[in-house]
């Protein structure tokens, strides 16, 4: 028994201890390689830590690793293997004076090839002290970091300054960079902590969904830039212009301008994996724009995927809202409209809006979106500078001129003529609350009467299938934006087989008769004809109605005549 006692005082005693030691300042890191020292291929060493254990060591093909704990299934980061490695070869790890990490490739003797850098962290700084460490973050990852200086006891307090690790975390500002098998982990918020950008060896940029040990799953987004395996670079340049470098040439394969508009933006912020929050609604290199003004195209402007231009307004009566509004063009060629407001809704971001993801795509996909100069606002599939196919459009070719896409106060998107000190007519809204005889339905685009009546009808844009919906509302400004339905509560649908289109439309004819039209290859196609309630003997002019004068809503959509009421 006395045994027993003495055993619980001793482990009392120890995590007293140890949690002591936390506060006081624990081992934060340890070295792995300082200055001038080498390692080989034969090297493998296990780290352990208060509450985990890292090991590290190099394969028989030049690769360094890190694993968490002991598990090769856990690994957290890798070089990769040697470009042009063959059986014979050796390698060495090396640490410069100058701070940067090295991997040199050591031929066989006789081997005609010379020895050669295979994997270089191009961290050149001052000639100085440096040491790789290495250190758990959290229980998932293991990283590794060289930091300038020497290691003293490895407490936080005494490490020296960050000069690279193997993994970045948060966003990037404009003028940072990735490099080869450099892995940028999204982890703010903190709920975003399983999103990860990695520069792959073979040239190509990857965004991953999972944690580290996951990438033998298919990327959610990549640029489509396999190459041979060498020496790349990732550059988020001050002009939020995206860049992959081949090192050894200086050649820039690839490159995707952000912003690319007419109008540069006031402020660029940084770059991060997903578009909002963490909710998947779209995963890739997005970048937000702030602006003074809400208008976010001018006829003739571009605006690529990733972009997200946002405007927020600062009323000059403190007593009034203020509310942001935002435009997302998704790598999936899908837009979006939202935003807050201080008071309107529960004063977090929210969906307002949006057209729909493009068939058939794929993570590789580019999209952009363009104002005509014809007022026409369209999707398009493929880089800017070669565009292929149009996969949305808001059918409103008018004659040349000026036109510019804009927002309201309830983050209506809206197509105007003119210019913004010279407003014209309104062209395009992805919100009417109006729809007469003459009018088109666009897909996405949302009838929302005003006054008693709570119903919407929509062209819904993953199904092409019109229908009319009650509305729950639980903040006065969403039911004001028409956005509180779920597509479940459904009063009338009309299905005529629109999905297997990337675009389509619905005409309100003047014989009050619901056109159907699949935008295909060789023009659009008429899919269906559906008869509006009964319109009697009466003619002329109509607008379509979804409730009686007294708010009811009716089972499906009629058509009433001025003259009759």
């Amino acid at each position: 028994m006395a045994t027993l006692s003495a055993l619980f005082t001793f482990i009392v005693l120890s995590v007293a201890g140890n949690l002591k030691g936390v506060a006081n300042g624990y081992v934060f890191t340890q070295q792995v390689l300082k200055q001038g020292e080498t390692l080989g291929t034969n090297f493998s060493k296990k780290f352990p830590f208060p509450y985990e254990e890292c090991r590290v060591f190099m394969r028989p093909k030049g690769s360094l690793v890190v694993v968490h704990k002991d598990y090769e299934s856990d690994m957290v980061w890798q070089s990769g293997p040697a470009p042009g490695h063959v059986n014979g070869d050796d390698y060495v790890l090396q640490l410069g004076e100058r701070g940067n990490m090295v991997i040199k490739r050591i031929v066989s003797p006789g081997d005609p090839r010379d020895n050669v850098t295979v994997y270089d962290t191009h961290t050149e700084g001052d000639v100085g002290d440096y040491f790789l460490g290495v250190r758990p973050d959290s229980a998932y990852d293991c990283l590794l970091e060289i930091r300038k200086g020497t290691i003293g006891d490895g407490t936080r307090d005494n490490v020296g300054d960050l000069v690279w690790t193997s993994i970045k975390k948060g966003g990037m500002r404009p003028g940072e960079t990735l490099g080869t098998s450099q892995i940028l982990w999204y982890d703010f918020p903190n709920e975003c902590r399983d999103h990860f950008m990695f520069m792959n060896p073979n040239g190509n940029l990857e965004v991953f969904k999972g944690f580290f040990s996951y990438r033998n799953r298919l990327p959610v987004w990549e640029s489509n830039t396999k190459r041979e395996r060498g020496d790349y670079r990732f550059i988020f340049d001050e002009n939020a212009t995206l860049i992959l470098l081949d090192v050894a040439t200086g050649e820039q394969y690839w490159k995707k301008d952000l912003q690319r508009t007419g109008h540069p933006p006031d402020q660029v912020n940084q770059l991060q994996l997903v578009s909002h929050g963490c909710d998947g609604r779209g995963f890739g290199p997005y970048t937000w724009f702030s602006k003074e003004d809400n208008v976010f195209l001018r006829e003739g402007d571009r605006l690529p995927a990733g972009g997200v231009h946002y405007y927020n307004s600062r009323p000059a009566d403190p007593m009034l809202d203020s509310y942001t509004c935002d435009l997302t063009v998704h790598y999936n060629g899908r837009l979006e409209v939202g935003g807050s407001g201080s008071g309107s809704t529960t004063g977090y971001w929210a969906s307002y809006w949006d057209n729909g993801k493009a068939k058939n795509d794929t993570a590789g996909d580019d999209y952009f979106l363009m104002l005509h100069e014809t007022g026409n606002l369209a999707m398009y599939r493929d880089t800017i500078d070669n565009p292929s196919t149009r996969v949305w459009a808001t059918h409103t070719k008018g004659e040349v001129g000026k036109y510019f896409l804009s927002t309201n106060e309830l983050c209506d998107l809206q197509v105007y003529e003119g210019t913004p000190e010279e407003k014209g007519g309104l062209v395009w809204s992805n919100r009417v609350t109006k729809l007469k005889s003459g009018d088109r339905l666009t897909k996405g685009q949302r009838f929302t009467p005003p006054g008693a009546c709570g119903a919407l009808m929509t062209l819904q844009p993953d199904t092409g299938v019109l229908g009319v919906y009650i509305k729950h509302c639980p903040f006065t400004r969403m039911e004001e934006l028409g956005i509180c339905f779920d597509g479940r509560d459904e009063v009338w649908t009309v299905d005529v087989g629109l999905s297997n289109y990337d675009d389509f439309y619905v005409d309100v004819c003047d014989d009050g008769k619901l056109k159907f039209y699949g935008v295909g290859r060789d023009g659009d196609e008429l899919k269906g004809k559906r008869k509006l309630g009964d319109l009697g003997d009466l003619a002329g002019d109509f607008e379509v109605a979804l409730c009686d004068e007294s708010g009811l809503t009716l089972p499906k959509p009629v058509a009433v005549y001025p003259m009759a009421v």
